[in-house]
């Protein structure tokens, strides 16, 4: 298989990150991405940014199979070590969670919080996510597959969860966040208005204008529809409002990224998406995490912080 080689920026220094055992292993494997990787030459820098991460991650990783998972669901095992190393890089503390339990642990002074990373597949049939050809080279992006797979991924994540607090490996004080990411989405980092995470959680639909007919055009508003469900290749509707409705109460929040492993944002974080669920029974601010954006519904209005901005300024002179 070969693969296009792209510039990931400066060098890697990997001596501070040497792990016991190395994330790329020999033999035969079921994912063409890892395969790829690994033997392509032209591709050692990619793969030195996994072993990076991986070396960064192993002393954390509470999984004994991660690495050998690795070898069939690439994306996914990248997807956890890069959140893992996104929330490290902005300076939380990070601490090795009990087997069987979520991904990561932050340790802070207001207690745990776990996150549990999950990096949704297309899917298949009327509701994959694809490109669908319009002729002339033109193509669209089926928008409503892509919040499908979120909400599903939020759906399986949250009956997890259930599944933890009642072995008591987490606690129901515990803040829990479900880190979503969208490497095996093609196009999830094109936004078209309002992210599709947030549309996904938040019950909103396409932007709209607002054409008062006594008034003319001169008092047009842009505003979102409300677009509360979408209905799945089975004709059943599937809530997109779970965040308003405390159908997902126990999540506190949803954390997304569409980087991919070709991707090094910068600074680390840059890209991430945070949405907190003010209907949880454990909520978090929306500036919680210090990083990225974060959106969030107050007095009816769609608001977004963009901590990039305030990183940025808060960055001294030259």
């Amino acid at each position: 298989m070969r693969l296009l080689k792209r510039e990931l920026g400066s060098p890697i220094d990997n001596r501070r990150y040497t792990a016991a055992v190395r994330f790329f292993q020999a033999g035969p494997v079921a994912d063409s991405l890892y395969a790829g990787i690994r033997d392509d030459e032209e591709l050692s820098e990619h793969r030195d940014w996994l072993e990076r991460l991986w070396g960064e991650y192993e002393g954390i990783n509470p999984d004994p199979n991660f690495v050998s998972a690795a070898r069939s669901q690439l994306n996914q095992a990248f997807w956890q070590m890069y959140v893992a190393h996104v929330l490290r890089e902005n300076g939380l503390d990070l601490a090795r969670p009990p087997d069987g339990g979520p991904d990561v642990l932050i340790k802070n002074e207001e207690g745990k919080t776990w996150v549990e990373a999950v990096c949704p597949r297309p899917g298949t049939g009327r509701d994959a996510v694809k490109r669908r050809p319009r002729g002339g080279g033109l193509y669209s992006l089926d928008r409503r597959a892509i919040c499908l797979r979120y909400t599903a991924a939020l759906a399986a994540k949250s009956k997890q969860h259930e599944e933890w607090l009642r072995r008591r490996v987490v606690a129901a004080s515990d803040t829990y966040i479900v880190a979503i990411g969208g490497a095996e989405l093609v196009d999830s980092d094109l936004e078209k208005g309002t992210p599709d995470i947030v549309r996904a959680v938040l019950g909103l639909g396409e932007h709209v204008w607002k054409v008062p007919v006594e008034q003319g055009w001169h008092a047009v508003e842009r505003g979102i529809a409300e677009q509360r469900e979408l209905q799945n290749k089975n004709l059943s509707s599937v809530a997109t409002d779970g965040f308003l409705t405390g159908c997902w109460a126990n999540v506190s929040a949803v954390l997304f990224a569409p980087t991919r492993i070709w991707d090094r944002p910068s600074p680390a974080g840059k890209d991430v998406i945070f949405v907190p669920n003010a209907s949880a029974s454990v909520t978090v601010r929306e500036d919680y995490l210090g990083f990225g954006r974060a959106y969030g519904i107050s007095s009816g209005e769609l608001h977004c912080i963009d901590l990039r901005v305030r990183a940025a300024k808060a960055q001294p002179s030259a």
